[in-house]
């Protein structure tokens, strides 16, 4: 969980394009981000919903979810939160 343009979707594509899920990069601020996928976020160029994914670096398997930033939504509490799950972003 992070603020608004901390770079959540855009570490996410990074991700994506190096452990070879994705053919190219994603850009937030162009459309094209993969975990974006509703027309309203890609317009808007903000992540709207969370979206799941699954990936493997080597031998270890990554998960992700990107939530929404985290004061976007006053009053409301992040998705991984609310599931309690807990885990960690770099």
């Amino acid at each position: 969980m992070a603020h608004i343009d901390a770079g959540k979707t855009t570490a996410t594509e990074r991700i994506l394009f190096y452990t070879g899920i994705t053919h190219r990069i994603g850009e937030v601020h162009e459309g094209t981000a993969t975990m974006d996928y509703m027309e309203q976020e890609q317009e808007r160029g903000i992540t709207i919903t969370s979206a799941a994914t699954t990936c493997m670096w080597k031998d270890v398997r990554i998960n992700i979810i990107d939530t929404r930033a985290r004061g976007l939504y006053r009053g409301s509490r992040a998705e991984p939160a609310r599931a309690g799950w807990r885990g960690c972003a770099v």
